[in-house]
């Protein structure tokens, strides 16, 4: 019996040891598994018999342009198999993966999680219902070349845990376009970010001119709810493939808000966000009920006749406001060389230089 196929043996084994009752505490609502027993192939089909077998506690890999096991396993053209039995409470889960190259999740024999093709680090989502007990999870992955890396967790649908809650997709453009420069899991229920003039992951995403997406599939009682969206740039909602907040639009930080009912029971909400320049923000949230936003009226004015006057911006970036000062409110923003016919200006005369002397 070869090496490899012995050591495969001992982590089946193993992983039936630790799933008979009494082995060990129930799985958290949230978690990546134990124990996976991990098959490390050669090639980026998983075919023909494993070239070295090993027990990982996670699956939560960032190889670059490593091998798994150098000397052994090839540091490009590899795949890997990672199988175990895992306990769930009762419920709905959300499994999240990011790899780069391909990936694919299995749970009790059946594809929820099929994204098997050359990518860079990308980021899915599947959704299944368990009952109480132990089930068989299968994860398969391959490099194809470059880098190397790939994570796996789930979570708990309409759970508040800290360890996850949105799957996140970041691109460095302002249009989701493209292969993502970075994903990972963020923790729930809300999303509440104010970066500043930082990035939400320095070193991989831009300061400005970035993007962001945000999957997450909550558990409702049912009923009416309002939902609350702000950003700084641009944000936009759906829940269930309905857009329900639309803000796409750069400005300074505002809020929308959108009333609706939803049935008992899991849906999925999207959120999607864009910064351009200087600062960063995103809130969304949502509560039972229907609720009022409360406002301030602003009094109706009379604009007055245009001037005649054209005026070219200067500076590189300029809010405008509807009033005359930085209390009120940020109505959108205009940037260097564009030109805007005058139509007013207050009472204070310009300065005029002062005389030599």
């Amino acid at each position: 019996m070869r090496r490899s196929v012995f050591l495969f043996l001992i982590a089946l084994l193993l992983g039936a040891t630790l799933s008979l009752p009494g082995a060990g505490p129930a799985h958290a609502q949230s978690g990546s598994g134990t124990n996976w027993s991990g098959e490390y192939f050669n090639n980026r089909d998983l075919a023909g018999t494993a070239i070295f077998v090993r027990l990982d506690s996670t699956i939560n890999f960032d190889w670059g342009g490593n091998s798994p096991m150098p000397g052994i396993v090839p540091a490009d053209n590899f795949s890997v198999r990672w199988s175990a039995p895992q306990f769930f409470n009762a419920g709905t889960y959300v499994f999240t993966a990011t790899a780069d190259d391909g990936v694919r999740v299995f749970v009790d024999n059946q594809l929820i999680i099929d994204g098997w093709r050359d990518q860079q680090r990308t980021t899915y989502t599947g959704q299944m219902t368990l009952s109480q007990g132990s089930h068989w999870v299968r994860v398969e992955y391959y490099d194809s070349g470059d880098q190397a890396a790939i994570t796996f967790s789930w979570i708990q649908a309409g759970t508040q845990g800290a360890s996850g809650g949105w799957a996140a997709e970041y691109y460095n453009n302002a249009e989701l376009f493209g292969p993502q420069a970075g994903g990972r899991l963020e923790p729930g229920p809300t999303l509440d970010y104010n970066w500043g003039a930082s990035s939400p992951i320095p070193g991989t995403i831009n300061n400005e001119n970035f993007s962001a997406r945000w999957w997450g599939f909550p558990e409702f009682a049912g009923g009416v709810y309002t939902f609350v969206a702000g950003a700084d740039d641009g944000v936009r909602v759906w829940v269930d493939n309905s857009l329900i907040i639309d803000l796409w639009t750069s400005g300074m930080y505002r809020e929308r808000t959108a009333t609706i009912t939803l049935s008992p029971g899991v849906h999925t909400v999207r959120v999607e966000y864009f910064e351009l320049l200087d600062q960063a923000r995103v809130r969304v949230y949502w509560t039972p009920g229907a609720v009022i936003p409360t406002t301030t009226p602003v009094p109706a004015t009379v604009a007055p006749a245009p001037s005649g006057v054209i005026a070219t911006i200067a500076t590189p970036l300029l809010n405008v406001r509807n009033g005359p000062g930085v209390a009120y409110t940020a109505l959108t923003q205009v940037r260097q060389f564009e030109a805007y016919m005058v139509i007013g200006r207050n009472s204070t005369p310009p300065l005029r230089p002062r005389r030599p002397g």
